[in-house]
């Protein structure tokens, strides 16, 4: 598991509804490094079919995202409010490096609603075509608000971290992260952040240990 800046805290509120944003966000140590995309929306311009670029400063990837759940209209501030059959939402992105993906967080902003883990999944597809999905490894519940109206403001992080091997066999070429929501749920923000550095593998790393135990005995 990588470091985050901000510790995973619940708080209860009471006070005016208001727009918010991303409470204790879970921002990776390797955010902005080499080999890593970030892409965030704030703010949201179609509410259901249409594309939303990401807007959030440092997003560099030209990614989009789009919400296919019947129903669901833009708010005046922004947000998608789902209807009845809750949101679909896909957000889409491009090759980005030649190297594996090796780890995925995603931060989100919500209000009146849950997205679970059983409820997202990251599809990958290398440069052959092949398509692997996979699913959040944890959730993090980053903050709680309750105001006086009874509405709730959620922020979670949902992590993607690989323990023993990498989250994709070969060079991502393009991926997708999907979810979905209950009915009534409205999404106020998203943040999603990769990172495409390669841990060596158990071989390589050997064999640079194996390097520096001949080239400390050569100083001898």
């Amino acid at each position: 598991m990588y470091p985050f800046h901000g510790a995973a805290i619940a708080a209860v509120v009471i006070a005016p509804l208001a727009q918010g944003a991303i409470v204790n966000e879970a921002s990776p140590a390797w955010r902005g490094q080499a080999n890593t995309v970030f892409a965030g929306w704030e703010s949201f311009v179609s509410g259901f079919g249409g594309f939303n670029i990401a807007d959030r400063s440092g997003s560099f990837c030209g990614c989009a995202l789009f919400n296919f759940g019947a129903g669901s209209w833009l708010q005046a501030n922004g947000n998608i409010r789902a209807g009845d059959a809750g949101l679909d939402i896909k957000a889409f992105g491009g090759q980005f490096s030649t190297q594996r993906l090796r780890s995925v967080v995603v931060n989100m902003a919500i209000w009146d609603g849950l997205v679970e883990t059983s409820q997202m999944k990251l599809r990958l597809v290398d440069s052959n075509g092949a398509v692997t999905f996979i699913t959040p490894t944890s959730m993090e519940e980053l903050s709680e608000q309750v105001f006086d109206d009874g509405s709730i403001y959620r922020s979670r992080a949902y992590h993607f971290d690989a323990a023993d091997d990498y989250l994709s066999s070969g060079a991502v070429a393009q991926w997708r992260l999907e979810f979905t929501s209950s009915g009534g749920m409205a999404l106020d923000e998203v943040a999603i952040d990769l990172d495409f550095n390669m841990v060596p593998a158990p071989s390589t790393m050997a064999l640079a240990f194996l390097g520096v135990m001949a080239a400390r005995a050569r100083r001898r």
